[in-house]
């Protein structure tokens, strides 16, 4: 299967507008490589466009990544409200369904993660095998920006929840990681 294919039938419809726009990066490829010359000014043009995608899905994930940010907050000072106020098993209960809600939300947002790195590197991988080689370092400095962008995968992590992510930066991480781990701690 193609990766725009895979691409176009793994979208989650209500981020439709938020996922690279792969098949028309691809087309620009294929429309300015057809006049046989690779201009500096079709490079120029060609990186304005891979620097907007990647601006769009980084902002996107920033903004779901804010909103996880907050419901983990939100859980874990319920969750210490509910260990100092005894609260009732239902209400524990109450709290890791939502818990568990978090997490698919979660791994949502890395398979969201994962496409789009996917799609911004098979993008410049045809664009550095194309005909117009003489123009590849700003292409490697596109790579080398979105690697630097989306590096951390976690596997894993355990504790009943089934994290299995890929994330921008590191402090998201060790967030997911403490209060996924400490759960036992608030857990009856």
């Amino acid at each position: 299967m193609k990766f725009g294919q895979h691409l176009a039938e793994s979208i989650q419809p209500e981020w439709s507008f938020n996922y690279v726009s792969y098949d028309e990066l691809k087309n620009v490829l294929k429309s300015r490589t057809a006049a046989q010359i690779w201009t500096e000014t079709d490079e120029g043009y060609f990186v304005e466009l891979l620097e907007r995608e990647l601006e769009k899905v980084y902002s996107f994930q920033n903004v779901k990544i804010g909103e996880v940010h907050r419901k983990l907050s939100y859980y874990s000072t319920q969750a210490q409200d509910f260990k100092k106020n005894g609260a009732q098993e239902e209400t524990w209960r109450a709290l890791e369904i939502e818990l568990y809600r978090l997490v698919a939300e979660i791994d949502v947002l890395a398979k969201y993660t994962r496409l789009n790195y996917t799609g911004l590197l098979k993008i410049v991988k045809k664009h550095d095998v194309g005909e117009h080689d003489s123009i590849l370092v700003t292409a490697y400095r596109f790579k080398w920006q979105t690697a630097r962008c989306w590096f951390i995968i976690i596997d894993n992590v355990g504790h009943g929840f089934p994290l299995n992510l890929v994330f921008i930066g590191p402090v998201f991480f060790v967030v997911v990681v403490v209060v996924v781990l400490s759960m036992d701690t608030f857990l009856p």
